[in-house]
């Protein structure tokens, strides 16, 4: 089952970034945020031979946030962020994550981090980029890592799962447009 698991893992992300190697890199001068990083990319192909992260409830991240005892890093884009996200989640986007940009924001390789993304919050049909993201971690050396728990498969919090967390003050909502989160 591993193997399979890691298989299609390393299918779904070849078939999400391919768009992003091929990119037209002559069309603009700025930087392309949906282009992975070379590092990103190598990290991204050691899949197949690394164990899946365990996931973490909501419960325990809150306790873990409340002590300050670990990093919830949400990997989804900027834009996604900033419209709504898990209070005192740090943003760093799975394209931008390269050795340097996480010894910046996460300079203890020893922290416990949680990551996250669209899909621990609701139900997408695209790839958990929670999942691409752990590689490139455990290679940049980070080795306590986490993912947040599928909250929307919580029979007893129902589809709006965050919003039902945030009622209960166990995670709050941050960002632009909260409605995303709270219907």
């Amino acid at each position: 089952m591993k193997h399979r698991v890691t298989c299609i893992l390393l299918l779904v992300s070849s078939q999400l970034l391919c768009p992003m190697l091929y990119a037209d890199e002559t069309a603009s001068n700025t930087p392309d945020s949906n282009k992975a990083s070379p590092e990103t990319l190598d990290a991204l192909s050691d899949t197949l031979t690394y164990e899946p992260m365990n996931s973490i409830s909501a419960e325990g991240v809150a306790s873990g946030l409340a002590k300050k005892s670990l990093v919830l890093l949400d990997v989804r884009s900027r834009e996604a962020f900033d419209k709504a996200h898990i209070k005192w989640a740090v943003n760093l986007p799975l394209t931008e994550m390269t050795q340097d940009t996480l010894e910046q924001m996460i300079p203890d390789k020893e922290s416990h981090i949680v990551v996250y993304c669209d899909y621990q919050l609701a139900p997408v049909r695209q790839i958990a980029l929670s999942r691409l993201g752990e590689p490139v971690l455990f290679k940049a050396g980070y080795k306590n890592l986490n993912q947040l728990e599928t909250l929307w498969q919580r029979k007893d919090l129902g589809m709006n799962a965050l919003a039902t967390l945030s009622k209960k003050g166990v995670l709050g909502i941050e960002g632009k447009d909260k409605s995303q989160f709270i219907p």
